[in-house]
């Protein structure tokens, strides 16, 4: 379960497809910004912080659904 998890996970931040072709390359979203933070500005110390943060905001949301299930089983 943990890896099925970790490989939609992985599939999910790699998909940079559907963001491009929604926003029209008007909108940035967070995963194109940190590649573009490493591949062409080579600002990796502001990469590894977004991608931090992009880490912490998945564990809060994780953390509210299990309390959430938690409520909803009551």
């Amino acid at each position: 379960m943990l890896s099925s998890a970790v490989l939609s996970f992985v599939l999910c931040l790699g998909f940079y497809v559907t963001p491009t072709i929604l926003g029209g390359g008007r909108t940035v979203m967070i995963a194109e910004y940190i590649t573009v933070l490493i591949q062409q500005s080579l600002d990796w110390s502001s990469a590894s912080i977004y991608s931090i943060l992009l880490v912490a905001t998945l564990l809060c949301c994780a953390a509210l659904l299990k309390l959430l299930g938690k409520v909803a089983a009551r």
